[in-house]
């Protein structure tokens, strides 16, 4: 089987294919006739492997169909096993390519186009969440700095009084601009949130997603995340595996029969992470007398709330894993808790405006469950 890597930039990609022992490179722009060019050259009997970069996956749709074999590499793993002093972009090319003939490439798992289009949705809700907590914080630093006391500024009698706070007039103009820039946000948030909730009851991966909100501390928005980062879920045969996949598991550094744990590893999705956390939170807050809140006050006695909070969000990670694995909703879900979430995705779905036709499955919801 021909071995070939690529070094991809953004206008090009760097090629390097092993014949015998030698490495010949050559490049290719990315234009649709050079990209064209490259994928002729190609067939069942190639094997072409590249790192997971901005643009890796838009190149791994067009070479797919063609070569035999894709794989994107995980960079830090590929890093791991290669330290060059002299590193260009052909010495790169061709380690990786010798790589990939011995076998030793660490591959990065390829979503569907329809799941990468889906992740992209979620992202930019908590790129939107992002900016707004941005904008309100710089109100906040206003106030302080001219000593101007305004209570509870974002509802809507404390904006009103953000308009008549006593503020130097540049101030003021950043007041306003950030105030008009929140609106937008939140118009913004809304219109999503109502195309997620329509993703979440209709779409691809709607049953997945409902069954994840039955977890608790998971609503629409992060049910919809862990879904789609997981994928499919039986590539991780255990739940252990899922909690590393999430960087939640202590480090370990073993020689004989000396063992030492050390903080999680946060390899992974630093998002997975920060959902999971925000619920172990809404469960201490929500959910007293249940066993999930007696697991955290356990644990936060003997090692800390930080300690108990990542234990928990571990915890909700295994559970997750269990739900899509067994496709049954969550052992601790409170069903009246679980019937008011779908009820309001159901409610969101409703009154989603589409840009798109999206495509819808014939799963049932678990409303009729509770």
């Amino acid at each position: 089987m021909r071995s070939i890597a690529l070094d991809v930039h953004k206008d090009y990609s760097l090629v390097a294919e092993l014949v015998g022992q030698e490495v010949k490179t050559s490049r290719f722009p990315h234009t649709p006739s050079g990209v064209q060019s490259f994928v002729r050259k190609l067939d069942a009997d190639c094997q072409v492997v590249m790192e997971a970069t901005g643009n890796a996956f838009w190149l791994h749709d067009q070479i797919t169909p063609v070569a035999g074999r894709v794989v994107i590499a995980n960079p830090l793993q590929l890093k791991a096993i290669s330290q060059d002093r002299i590193k260009t972009d052909k010495v790169d090319a061709s380690v990786m390519v010798r790589l990939l003939d011995a076998d030793f490439i660490s591959e990065v798992h390829v979503p569907s186009p329809e799941v990468r289009r889906q992740r992209s949705l979620v992202r930019s809700r908590l790129r939107l969440r992002k900016m707004e907590t941005q904008a309100k914080n710089r109100i906040h630093a206003t106030l302080m700095r001219n000593h101007a006391r305004v209570t509870h500024p974002f509802t809507k009698s404390g904006r009103a009084a953000l308009t008549r706070a006593d503020l130097p007039w540049d101030d003021r103009v950043d007041v306003e601009m950030d105030l008009r820039l929140l609106a937008h946000l939140e118009e913004e948030m809304s219109h999503l949130e109502d195309i997620l909730a329509k993703q979440a009851m209709e779409g691809p991966r709607s049953q997945e997603i409902q069954l994840a909100m039955t977890v608790p501390g998971l609503d629409v928005l992060s049910a919809s995340l862990l879904v789609l980062l997981i994928d499919d879920v039986r590539r991780f045969p255990t739940k252990k595996k899922l909690a590393s996949y999430f960087g939640l598991v202590p480090t370990l550094h073993q020689s004989r029969k000396t063992q030492r744990y050390g903080h999680i590893t946060k390899r992974g999705s630093r998002e997975a992470r920060r959902i999971l956390n925000q619920a172990a939170w809404t469960i201490v807050r929500l959910y007293p007398g249940t066993p999930l809140r007696a697991f955290f006050q356990r644990i936060a006695q003997k090692r800390g709330q930080k300690v108990a909070i990542t234990a928990l969000s571990h915890k909700l990670a295994t559970l997750l894993w269990e739900v899509l694995t067994r496709k049954e909703p969550c052992r601790y879900g409170r069903a009246k808790t679980i019937s008011t979430k779908l009820a309001n995705a159901r409610r969101r779905a409703d009154k989603a405006r589409l840009p798109v036709r999206f495509q819808v499955t014939e799963a049932t919801t678990l409303s009729e469950t509770g």
